[in-house]
C-alpha cells in the first residue's frame, strides 16, 4: 500500500510531489533509468548552463571610453526537460511523480557582470548563482552556476548597422535535492533483494560546457532587438544517492553480497551501484552531449537601466527556455 505521506520536493530546484510506494521494484529496472536519466541530462543540462550574460547587446563598447562601457545585473530563466525521464526515474525508486506536466522547468538564476575591452573591439563577462544547504524541512537543496565568456565585435554598430559579434564562454553547473522518505522500498535482483528503511533519496546533476556563440543586434530608441546562434559541448553527471540502512535478503549487507549485486548488473548490461557498505548506495553517469540553440529576445532600455527578455531553442532534443535579466549598464 501508499504511504499516506506525500513528499513536497523543490525537484531540480521546481515543485514536485512525490508519493513513495512499500511495493518492490528492479534493481536492474532501477540502474536502466539512471543510465536513461543521465543521457537526458547530457543534452539539457548544456542549454540550462549558457542563462546568463545573454545581454541584448552583441558588443557593449570599450571600457576606456567617456563614459566607460560596462554593466552589472541579475536574471533568472528555465529550461525545459522531459517529464517522461523524471516519471520513469520515480517509479523505478519506487515512487509516483504528481505533476502534469509534458515538460519539467529547470531554472537557473545569478547575478552577472560584463565590461568593454580595451584597444581591440571586445567585451568580457562573468556569472555567478548559488543556493547551499537550502533546508526545507524533509528537503535540502543545493545550486551553483559559475561562468564567464569572451565577445569579438565583427561589427561595431552605428546608426545605420547593427552590432555582430562572436564570442566563447566556460560554465560550470552543479545542483541537488534531497528528500527524506519515510516509507522503506525493496528492489529485487533475480530472487533475492535488498531493502531500504526510512531511506533519504538525492538527485544530483553537474556539467562543465564550453560554448560558442554568434550574436546580432540594433537599437531603436528604447528597444534593443537580438538574435544569435549558439553550440555548446558539455562534459555532464547525474544520477541518484540513497541514504539509508540497506538489508540484503533481510540482513545487513556484506562487501562480497554487494560485489554480487554489481557482477549480476554487469552481466544485465546495466550500470553498476557504488555501496557504502550498508548504510547506502549511489549511481552517478558521466555522460558527454551537444546542445545547437536559437536564442533571441529584446531589451528595453531605460536610461542605464535595461530589462532583458528572451527565449532560446535546442534543435537537438527540442526543449527550450527563457529568461529575465534587469541590468544597469553604461
Amino acid at each position: 500500500m501508499k504511504t499516506q505521506t506525500k513528499i513536497t520536493a523543490l525537484m531540480l530546484i521546481m515543485g514536485l510531489a512525490v508519493a513513495v510506494s512499500s511495493f518492490a521494484s528492479p534493481l536492474d529496472g532501477l540502474q536502466k533509468q539512471v543510465d536513461k536519466f543521465a543521457d537526458s541530462m547530457a543534452e539539457s543540462l548544456p542549454m540550462n548552463s549558457t542563462i546568463g550574460l545573454n545581454w541584448s547587446d552583441a558588443y557593449i563598447g570599450q571600457l576606456i571610453s567617456a563614459p566607460p562601457h560596462l554593466g552589472v545585473g541579475v536574471f533568472a530563466g528555465v529550461t525545459t526537460f522531459d517529464m517522461d525521464i523524471i516519471d520513469e526515474l520515480a517509479a523505478a525508486m519506487g515512487a509516483t511523480v504528481d505533476l502534469d506536466l509534458n515538460k519539467f522547468p529547470m531554472p537557473a538564476f545569478g547575478g552577472d557582470l560584463r565590461i568593454g575591452g580595451f584597444f581591440l573591439p571586445f567585451d568580457v563577462g562573468i556569472k555567478f548563482g548559488m543556493l547551499s544547504d537550502l533546508d526545507l524541512g524533509d528537503i535540502n537543496i543545493n545550486y551553483m552556476l559559475v561562468g564567464g565568456d569572451i565577445r569579438y565585435a565583427l561589427l561595431k554598430g552605428n546608426a545605420v548597422l547593427p552590432k555582430i559579434s562572436i564570442g566563447v564562454g566556460v560554465n560550470y553547473l552543479k545542483g541537488g535535492v534531497g528528500a527524506t522518505l519515510n516509507k522503506g522500498h525493496r528492489f529485487e535482483i533475480g530472487p533475492d533483494y535488498i531493502e531500504v528503511t526510512d531511506p533519504s533519496a538525492n538527485f544530483e546533476w553537474e556539467t562543465t560546457t564550453l560554448d560558442f556563440k554568434a550574436q546580432i543586434s540594433k537599437s531603436f530608441a528604447i528597444i534593443t532587438p537580438y538574435l544569435g546562434l549558439g553550440v555548446t559541448h558539455g562534459w555532464s553527471k547525474a544520477g541518484y544517492e540513497i541514504e539509508s540502512d540497506i538489508l540484503y535478503n533481510g540482513y545487513p549487507m556484506t562487501d562480497t553480497q554487494a560485489k554480487q549485486i554489481n557482477n549480476a548488473l554487469s552481466a544485465q548490461g546495466v550500470p553498476t551501484i557504488d555501496f557504502d557498505g550498508s548504510k547506502g548506495f549511489s549511481s552517478i553517469q558521466s555522460v558527454n552531449g551537444w546542445g545547437f540553440r536559437a536564442f533571441g529576445g529584446f531589451s528595453i532600455n531605460i536610461v542605464v537601466i535595461k530589462i532583458d527578455l528572451s527565449g532560446m531553442y535546442n534543435f537537438l532534443d527540442g526543449n527550450y527556455g527563457g529568461t529575465l535579466g534587469i541590468r544597469f549598464q553604461l
